[in-house]
């Protein structure tokens, strides 16, 4: 009886300083954030994915035709293209990129339009959760 109970402790003590060489962070599914490329890539590819990852009602607005409209579920239309399919002989692209959040932007040097994405990594997944559309 003696034996198991320091057979227990002693694996206490062992789980306890694999914990504490790994900075207190899980290990396995879910421990480290979403790759943005990966997560990004499938957001353009996947429509049922890109909408589970709209968090709505969405910030931003769009403008067209002097109407503002803001975004919501029913009248949402996937985003099939990224950066990488912009043609930057017609427009300039922004990325910018911080602590958990990646700021897109697209425009015409000459003004009429403008698109400017934001995504957010929130529980460690990458989300939209801002979206401008201004066609003058």
């Amino acid at each position: 009886m003696k034996n198991i109970l320091l057979s227990i402790v002693g694996l206490g003590v062992v789980l306890l300083l694999c914990g504490a060489c790994t900075g207190g962070r899980q290990i396995g599914n879910g421990s480290a954030p979403e790759d943005f490329m990966q997560f990004y890539q499938r957001f353009h590819r996947d429509s049922l994915f890109q909408r589970s990852r709209v968090r709505f009602p969405l910030d931003g607005y769009r403008i067209e035709g002097g109407r503002i409209t803001a975004w919501s579920g029913a009248d949402w239309a996937p985003h099939r293209n990224g950066l990488e399919a912009i043609d930057t002989t017609v427009y300039r692209i922004e990325r910018l990129r911080g602590e958990g959040e990646i700021r897109e932007k697209i425009y015409q040097d000459q003004g009429g339009l403008l698109i400017e994405r934001h995504f957010r990594l929130l529980d460690q997944r990458w989300w939209l959760t801002f979206y401008l559309y201004v066609f003058l």
